[in-house]
């Protein structure tokens, strides 16, 4: 009879160099998915657009440095170049950020494990029985006088100090009670 238990479905964060691996290990144990994406598209599409910033960037610097115009026309290109910068900041951050989640991908897996049934067709001998009865009477009793000796180890300095305490009222008072049922 063979019972199919879940045991989890846990979720992996594996670094990309490794997921081939991870896959391999958990398959012989599970199901696994990888969850895939399309970043690797939006990575290079993203790339495109800082690249052609980029170059915005320099065409601007350049025709600021090289010509010089009315004032109007100079603030605008100011204001472009400070608005493609702000784009250019923007695009690397975005990019950072993919960079970092591309490193790593994420597995799904389902454990589950195939318990079978173990039919013993030989039980224990009489004798192991035996045998297995008696190392666990020898270990009760030897538990039994470690246990005894800690106890009176642990109890016994106040046992004494107390008995040596008390002693002498004690047979003080057995004397008086001795000499009231003596006279």
């Amino acid at each position: 009879m063979s019972i199919g238990l879940v045991a989890g479905k846990p979720r992996y964060r594996v670094v990309l160099v490794a997921v081939s691996f991870f896959t391999h290990a958990f398959e012989e144990t599970g199901d696994v998915h990888h969850c895939a994406s399309h970043r690797p598209a939006q990575y290079v599409d993203l790339r495109a657009r800082l690249d052609n910033a980029a170059h915005t960037e320099g065409r601007l610097s350049d025709l600021l440095r090289d010509r010089t115009g009315k004032l109007p026309d100079v603030l605008a290109v100011e204001q472009e170049l400070a608005r493609v910068r702000g784009e250019i900041e923007q695009m690397e951050a975005e990019r950072k950020n993919m960079a970092n989640q591309l490193s790593y991908a994420t597995l799904r897996a389902t454990i589950t494990e195939d318990y079978q049934a173990q039919l013993q067709v030989v039980p224990p001998s009489t004798f192991t029985r035996l045998g297995n009865a008696a190392v666990e009477g020898y270990r009760g009793m030897v538990d039994g006088v470690v246990g005894l000796a800690l106890f009176l180890l642990s109890i016994g300095p106040s046992l004494v100090l107390w008995g040596g305490i008390l002693f002498l009222p004690a047979r003080l008072g057995w004397k008086k009670v001795r000499r009231s049922f003596a006279g």
